[in-house]
């Protein structure tokens, strides 16, 4: 569980750093699912900028 966590808050902080959805670093199905949950809502609280 702890895993998970830490994974999905290093996807909230991936988002915040704009790096792109494919440098999700986690090799387990779990941990890179939270990973991309949290990637994700990180894009659903504030979305990108325009450009």
């Amino acid at each position: 569980m702890e895993n998970t966590f830490h994974a999905h808050h290093w996807g909230i902080k991936a988002a915040q750093a704009e790096l792109p959805e494919s440098s999700n670093p986690y090799r387990t199905p779990q941990t890179r699912a939270a990973w991309l949950a949290g990637y994700r809502q990180a894009f659903q609280r504030c979305p990108a900028p325009a450009r």
